[in-house]
């Protein structure tokens, strides 16, 4: 009786029968309240039904009585933190100074030239000063106090300009990585990471844990890099992934201006089948959002609708202005349907559009013109929330244990992420086609989505490495946000059929890619590769901080 009780509760589950699966398991755990098979179950149909919260509660009691499904499911959930015991010598964010304790700096490699550094303070140099202090005790002793009447050593060759923000206080090796990232990259900015001070005590918290040169990001006077070391000759930078300077407690940052500009005419491009209630919503919501609806034109895909609603809502969609509704006549294929779209288009941008997303943004068109404006820029892609305000999509990460995931799923949407980046502006790997901005002439000179190789997953992460390998940078909007009743119109890859097609799907992605498709320049070499993006930190080895140095060169490149 007690097998068929379980059996019967993770096929409800499997059924997508989430309420009935969770009161399931909740009888069975009221006649046997210790059975972590049936706890364990529970928190996995309560994290189906959306009930992120309860979920870990319940994985959490089961993880710290020994379940190892239960810690990985944590820690893939982004719930490290509730483990009592740390795995495979991973800290959570939370203990961040643990972190730091147990992981002191490693001295760099030896090099064979000495870069001398000019220091500018942003304090007076008193004898009590804590930066001159951690100035004093520097391994590496080849560096004065500059003052304001010293020339630059932008003219003096083998010095650089180390300006210091108000009481930092350096690693002891802080000079010494600077000087053999000079040595070994021959770059004439070389950048490092900071952390903050817990408020009036020594404790480290908050580290901004930088990415490779990211011009939408770091590389601007309002960019978050804190610490830099320039040199002379043309601008060339490197990125050491090493907290290398402490400072006080910020102050509120300011706001950075969002990309702007005038809208030019753009073509949405919305695949639907059977769905008029969510598409209906997608639909008014982004153009109510837009600063200029008129320039908005919209092309339905309809993708053998067969009910009567569906039917009267694409009469009722035709006649706007400016909107169509085209027969794709053929099996689901994403790709196919949205190259089929476009050939229709008469926007100098597309976007490609889920039908089962909602527009929170306004003037989200100004934004989108304003990043295409620039011609690093290639495609543009956005913030998604789940309906219970919980991020769906933050960017994606390359290089986790289970292959590309999205940024931040699961955290709330109120969470900005580590260093602000789920809110920020700045590049990605890839983005979702869910909402994925980019000018018609690239995707009809990049060839359009692949059909052939991928009709339903990895089209969208494809596409975006084609971009990068021209040259161009995938732009993620924070500023942009949109609700996603993600796959509700498809449903999840839970058929037996549909694992397989994403199985083959992301065979073929990985040999197309490669190595590419495992490294990502946006992501910090001391973030976790297991589990759950910036769920847990873990001091890199010195192997992968060279390797991290030396690609910086070609961070963005495929």
């Amino acid at each position: 009786m007690l097998i068929l009780s379980r059996t019967y509760a993770r096929v409800l589950r499997a059924a997508r029968r989430f309420d009935e699966a969770i009161i399931a398991n909740e009888q069975l755990l009221k006649s046997r309240p210790q059975d972590r098979a049936a706890m364990y179950e529970l928190g996995r149909a309560l994290h189906s039904a959306g009930q992120r919260r309860r979920a870990v509660e319940t994985l959490a009691l089961t993880a710290n009585e020994g379940s190892v499904a239960a810690t990985r499911d944590l820690c893939r959930y982004g719930a490290r933190g509730r483990l009592k015991t740390r795995t495979e010598g991973i800290f959570p964010p939370e203990d961040y100074d643990s972190f730091t304790k147990s992981n002191p700096t490693p001295q760099p490699p030896p090099t064979s030239t000495t870069t001398h550094f000019a220091v500018r303070l942003g304090a007076p140099s008193s004898p009590n000063n804590q930066t001159l202090r951690s100035l004093k005790e520097q391994s590496h002793a080849a560096w004065h106090v500059a003052h304001d009447d010293d020339s630059s050593p932008g003219q003096q060759p083998g010095m650089f300009d180390l300006v210091l923000p108000a009481g930092a206080v350096l690693d002891r090796h802080c000079l010494a990585w600077l000087n053999w990232a000079i040595d070994q990259t021959a770059c004439t900015t070389v950048r490092a990471d900071h952390d903050h001070f817990v408020a009036n005590t020594d404790a480290r918290c908050d580290p901004v844990l930088l990415p490779q040169p990211d011009f939408l990001w770091t590389e601007n006077a309002k960019g978050i890099a804190r610490l830099a070391a320039h040199g002379p000759g043309e601008a060339r930078i490197a990125h050491l992934p090493l907290t290398l300077m402490t400072l006080p407690v910020d102050e509120a940052p300011v706001p950075r201006p969002l990309p702007d500009a005038p809208p030019r005419p753009i073509t949405v491009i919305i695949p639907s089948r059977d769905n008029p209630k969510l598409l209906l919503a997608a639909v008014s919501t982004l153009l109510s959002q837009a600063s200029e609806p008129d320039l908005v034109e919209i092309i339905v895909l309809d993708n053998r609708s067969r009910t009567r609603s569906a039917a009267v809502l694409f009469e009722h969609l035709a006649e706007r202005a400016n909107t169509r509704v085209l027969q794709f006549d053929e099996p689901f294929n994403w790709s196919r349907a949205n190259n089929f779209g476009a050939v229709d288009a008469t926007g100098d941008t597309l976007l490609f559009l889920n039908d089962d997303t909602e527009m929170l943004t306004s003037g989200w068109d100004r934004v989108i013109a304003g990043l295409l404006a620039d011609p690093r820029v290639g495609l543009v892609g956005s913030r998604m929330l789940y309906p219970d305000e919980t991020i769906q999509h933050g960017g994606f990460v390359f290089g986790m244990d289970n292959g590309p995931q999205h940024e931040g799923r699961w955290f709330p949407a109120d969470d900005p992420g580590p260093a602000g980046r789920w809110i920020a502006v700045r590049q990605a790997v890839a983005v979702t086609g869910a909402f994925m901005a980019i000018r018609s002439q690239d995707f009809h000179a990049l060839g359009g989505f692949d059909g052939a190789n991928f009709a339903v997953d990895f089209a969208d992460v494809d596409l975006c490495l084609r971009v990068r390998k021209r040259g161009m940078a995938v732009a993620y909007c924070g500023a942009i946000t949109l609700r996603h009743h993600e796959s509700v119109s498809r449903g999840l890859n839970l058929s037996r059929i549909q694992r397989a097609r994403m199985r083959r799907e992301r065979r073929r992605f990985e040999a197309r890619w490669g190595e590419v498709a495992r490294y990502d320049p946006g992501y910090h070499p001391a973030w976790t590769r297991t589990g759950c993006a910036y769920d847990g930190l873990q001091a890199p080895g010195l192997d992968e901080i060279v390797r991290h140095v030396l690609a910086g060169a070609r961070a963005w490149i495929c």
